[in-house]
């Protein structure tokens, strides 16, 4: 009883794993250091980890080192061949070594990383470094079966937290100004990670008011091998549809990114959205009223240009009377008067009436076509303004 008291006491005494630092679990262990004879050429092989410790969904990176010394020759290419393993991802291997000099050597150094995707102690997959060197000469080392410890994420990481480096994360959305119900919108999330499982991005669903959330996300991933690492780049898109007429809101989304390299956690939010929704008949009717008024203010346009026109060339016509014999001709003609009828006997009540009464009298008085008169009459016709009905039957002539 005594001895299971003290041990439980130096369990206890013990810190957790998941609790150590980062640069206490960076401890490395040398998986292979042996010499190989390729194509002519004798090369140096080392691979090691640089961590006794990895976390689930974390890449476990192993460091594939080629030194020679022969520097005019090619290096071989290196390809990673794995048997299925349910504990562990498919290897990714870096197509282009990173080359350096050392002590007059040549020094290529691949990276490949295995994802862990099983918690407990799980022994490396069985991994075979296949080397190709000059004329298809072929060589092939496999890695010992070391067991590696993964653990679940840190207490403090929220269960849908993204596992990896996080370089850059974007947002866009287009919100018209009016929507409709049942109208669709999307949020485009663009995400930047280091070392991030290959296969896919998920975050948690939209919550908001007056909103349906859609799914499947869609979704695209696009990776390659940078100077950071296994760099990804995703894009999410996030529709949801306006499911009801009023005020709707897409409330504000909270990511976490944990990174396992420094074991921090890093906390996004995503920005709020909302805005006012319409039903479909309300807006064909706004529709239709904006289309009835265009109509009208298209029609009075058109009535106040006739009227313009026709006073324009009124004004024009009368400009180019030489005497009242054209004048009383000109009006006769414009104002539809009956040319067998006196001008002062036809009674129709325009506005220029009386001055037509005195051009007549004045034609028929006897005295010159061209005088004072006529002068006068000719100058209050033209600043006469004529309007309403009178635009629409007086008929203009160049």
């Amino acid at each position: 009883m005594m001895r299971l008291i003290l041990l439980i006491l130096t369990a206890l005494s013990m810190p957790p794993l998941w609790a150590a630092t980062a640069e206490e679990v960076a401890v490395e262990r040398v998986l292979l250091d042996q010499t190989m004879h390729l194509a002519k050429n004798d090369y140096q092989v080392k691979a090691w980890v640089a961590s006794r410790q990895v976390f689930q969904q974390q890449a476990l990176v192993i460091h594939v080192q080629l030194t020679t010394a022969n520097a005019s020759s090619s290096l071989p290419s290196l390809s990673v061949a794995s048997q299925a393993d349910n504990a562990w991802l498919q290897p990714i291997v870096s197509h282009q070594p990173r080359l350096s000099e050392l002590d007059g050597k040549t020094v290529a150094q691949w990276q490949l990383l295995v994802f862990a995707k099983q918690v407990g102690v799980n022994a490396l997959p069985n991994l075979r470094l296949q080397w190709v060197g000059e004329s298809m000469s072929r060589q092939t080392q496999t890695l010992p079966s070391w067991s590696i410890k993964v653990s679940p994420l840190p207490v403090y990481v929220p269960e849908q937290a993204i596992v990896g480096e996080l370089v850059n994360v974007q947002t866009r959305v287009n919100l018209p100004s009016i929507l409709l119900v049942d109208e669709v919108i999307q949020r485009q999330v663009q995400f930047r990670l280091v070392n991030h499982l290959p296969n896919s991005l998920w975050l948690n669903g939209l919550l908001g008011q007056g909103i349906e959330p859609l799914s499947p996300w869609l979704q695209s991933g696009d990776s390659a091998w940078q100077e950071e690492g296994w760099l990804s780049d995703w894009i999410i898109w996030q529709p949801w549809r306006i499911s009801q007429a009023g005020f709707w809101q897409v409330d504000a989304q909270d990511i976490w990114v944990f990174n396992p390299r420094t074991w921090q956690v890093t906390h996004l939010q995503l920005p709020a959205h909302s805005g006012w929704a319409i039903p479909l008949w309300l807006w064909h009717s706004v529709q239709v009223f904006l289309l009835l008024v265009f109509l009208l203010f298209s029609y009075l346009f058109i009535q106040w240009s006739r009227c313009w026109l026709n006073r324009r060339h009124y004004r024009q016509a009368i400009e180019r009377c030489a005497d009242s014999a054209q004048l009383y001709h000109l009006m006769v003609q414009m104002w539809q008067l009956t040319p067998d009828i006196p001008l002062a006997h036809q009674a129709l009540p325009l506005p220029i009436y009386q001055s037509l009464v005195e051009l007549e009298n004045q034609l028929f008085s006897g005295e010159v076509l061209y005088n004072e008169k006529f002068v006068q009459i000719k100058q209050y016709l033209k600043n006469t303004k004529v309007w309403g009905k009178g635009c629409t039957h007086l008929q203009v002539t160049s």
